[in-house]
Order: structure tokens, then C-alpha cells, then sequence
């Protein structure tokens, strides 16, 4: 049997017969393979023992008091929890009647005593590669359904999310066309202005999708280096200033004349950064404060930053689904700004692999704070 360690590390059998002797000879031979293994006396015991810890698979006896193998057969074939283990049946009966109705109960083979220790492996061995085949086809399709849920979730996004600036775009580019001979430039600028503004949006639709499928399929590389988060911070908060000036939303990073350095990939924190100062101004009301933080935990190898806004706050509800795909949360974004619900998904991913850490803590009506832990250089 040594393919078995292949299949599984250890597989787990639970043997079930009222004689000790059988019990021990079965036993002492799947130990020396390298198996885990329980041992039952009868049909109550054997039940008892897969409601704790459930085995890869029986070996039943058919004779025994009180519950046959046959009745225990039959319970474990009705109930969802246990259906799929399969059941080798030891019996010292080989008349054809016994073996139909051992079958027909759901077992998937059986052994005749007194039993030959290479019949008694060989079949083990082919009743658990048939279970580890098709418990890789379960969870196939298990993925397969997943997938399919997800392309469901991209075509509403689709249909709902990219339709809106698209009509947006055709509706501004007729009426450039209709005004072709009245339209002044400032309102060719106007418009050109509210086009690459939808445009831009659909974009990061489009790049957000990517981006999730890329982290699934395991296409993301890092390049990890040693870099100083102050100055990243400094450059973003720039980048994102004129957006803060629309709200009046003032932007309040504390920090010091110390370098915090980081062990991650620089253009990556970027995207995760700009991603929750972003999601900060988005969910802020105007006239508010941002407030940015970079903390050095000295009894961690960890640099945190934290991200607070003075917002919503998000319920329970929302902090329990918060960085899932396809996110809709009961906050709304203040100004009437876009959100594809997929960048919380993403930067989870990111920060996690770059061994990172990344959660949020928020109450209804107190704004939410985002914490962001790196690694030191």
C-alpha cells in the first residue's frame, strides 16, 4: 500500500467487528502501512465514533449483535454527513443474496474471511484512490459553481456599473455633434472633461476585474524592497489633493522626523494606499478631516498605518463582508463618486502577499479607521 501516503498523509480507517481478534490482526496490518486507524466492537459503537471523527473509510463487519453491518450501512447511506465514506464489507458469507443486498445498501465492496493480507490492501488502496478522485471532482465542481456565481456578479457589473458612463459618453459626444456649429470651446472642454471622467471610471472597472482574476490565478509577482513609507505617503497625499480641495477635506498626517522603512513592494503599497485615502475622501462628508498615521510597533516586526475619515462609520453587517468581492455596503459614497465594490477585495490580497495584515475598525455614525500593517525592512 504505498501509494497510500500519496493519496493522503495518513488515511484514517475505522474497523468495525465484534471480534477482538479480527480487530487486531486489521489493525496491526494498516498500522505497519502507515494508517491511522479506529476500532469499533459494534454497529452503535462504530456510529458513535464517525459522529467525532469522521474516516476516509470502513471495513464493516456483516454479523453482529444488535446492529448488523447492514443496518449500519444503511444509516450512514442516508445521511449527507457520512453518504460518501465508502464501506468495505467483512463477511464470511459469499452467497450470492448477501452480496446483492450489501450493494444495494450502498457498499462498495466487500472481503470474504478468512482474508488474504494482499487482497485486504489491494482493495483499500483502490477504494481510497476512487474516494480521493472523487473528492477532487466534488470540490471541481464546487470551484466550477464559484466561477459561475462570479461571472453572474461580473455581468451585472456589466450591465449595471459600465452601463451608466457609457451613456453618459454617448449622450455628451451627441451633443458635441448636435451643437457642431453653436458649441463654444469652453463647453467642448466642459464636456471632454465629464467624458474622461467616465471614461476613467470604466477603466478601473475593466482594471479592477483584471486585477482580482490575476491575484486568483496566481499571476501577481512582487518585487519586494526596502523603502520609506513617509515619503510614498507624502507623494499620494499630493496626488490626491485637488480631490480633497473639492470636498474641503483636509488631510491630517502625523508624523515625525523618524524613516519608517518597509519590507514590500513599493508600487503595490501604493495601490493599497491610494485605494483607502480614496475610499476616505469617497465616504467623506465635505468639510471633514482625514487623519493618517505611520506607528513603528516595536514589539512586532510590523510598521502600521492607519487611515481614519470622519464618515458613515460601517455597520456590523458591512464589517463582516467588508473585503469580499462585489461588496455593496449601506454607506454611500458623499459627492455621488463611483465605487466598483472590488478594490477592499483586492487590497486584501496585496497586503497578504506581502505578509501583511490589513482590517478595519468602524461604528455606526464614528467614521471608519483602515489598518494597514508591513513588514520592517
Amino acid at each position: 500500500m504505498d501509494n497510500l501516503k500519496y493519496i493522503h498523509e495518513k488515511p484514517f480507517i475505522l474497523i468495525v467487528d465484534d471480534v477482538s481478534k479480527n480487530l487486531q490482526v486489521i489493525g496491526n496490518i494498516l498500522l505497519e502501512e502507515g494508517c491511522e486507524i479506529s476500532l469499533a466492537s459494534d454497529g452503535k459503537e462504530a456510529l458513535e465514533t464517525i459522529k467525532s471523527d469522521k474516516p476516509d473509510l470502513i471495513l464493516l463487519d456483516i454479523m453482529m449483535p444488535d446492529l448488523s453491518g447492514y443496518d449500519v450501512c444503511k444509516i450512514l447511506k442516508s445521511d449527507d454527513n457520512t453518504k460518501d465514506i465508502p464501506v468495505v464489507f467483512l463477511t464470511a458469507r459469499t452467497e450470492t443474496d448477501d452480496v446483492v443486498k450489501g450493494f444495494q445498501l450502498g457498499g462498495e465492496d466487500y472481503i470474504t474471511k478468512p482474508f488474504k493480507k494482499e487482497e485486504l490492501l489491494v482493495r483499500i488502496n483502490t477504494h481510497l484512490k476512487l474516494k480521493r478522485s472523487k473528492d477532487i471532482i466534488l470540490k471541481q465542481n464546487e470551484k466550477l459553481k464559484n466561477l459561475n456565481s462570479e461571472k453572474t456578479e461580473f455581468m451585472g457589473i456589466a450591465a449595471h456599473d459600465l452601463k451608466n458612463p457609457l451613456n453618459a459618453i454617448k449622450g455628451l459626444a451627441e451633443l458635441i455633434l448636435m451643437d457642431d456649429e453653436e458649441i463654444t470651446i469652453k463647453e467642448i472642454r466642459e464636456y471632454a472633461g465629464l467624458i474622461k471622467t467616465s471614461s476613467e471610471y470604466m477603466l478601473q472597472i475593466i482594471l479592477d476585474l483584471l486585477n482580482v482574476n490575476a491575484i486568483e490565478e496566481g499571476l501577481i509577482s512582487f518585487n519586494k524592497t526596502t523603502f520609506p513609507i513617509n515619503h510614498l505617503i507624502l507623494l499620494i497625499l499630493e496626488k490626491f489633493q485637488h480631490q480633497a480641495d473639492v470636498k474641503n477635506i483636509k488631510f491630517n498626517y502625523e508624523q515625525n522626523d523618524e524613516t519608517f522603512s518597509v519590507f514590500a513592494d513599493r508600487t503595490k503599497t501604493q495601490q493599497i494606499l491610494e485605494n483607502l485615502i480614496s475610499n476616505a475622501l469617497k465616504f467623506s462628508p465635505f468639510n471633514k478631516n482625514i487623519r493618517l498615521s505611520v506607528f513603528d510597533q516595536s514589539e512586532s516586526n510590523l510598521f502600521r498605518i492607519e487611515v481614519q475619515d470622519e464618515g458613515p462609520g460601517l455597520s456590523k453587517e458591512d464589517l463582516s463582508h467588508l473585503f469580499g468581492k462585489f461588496t455593496r455596503l449601506s454607506a454611500k459614497p458623499t459627492n455621488n463618486e463611483h465605487s466598483t465594490g472590488l478594490g477592499l477585495s483586492i487590497v486584501k490580497k496585496l497586503v497578504e502577499g506581502m505578509n501583511g495584515k490589513i482590517w478595519c475598525e468602524s461604528e455606526l455614525g464614528k467614521g471608519a479607521k483602515f489598518i494597514l500593517e508591513l513588514p520592517k525592512k
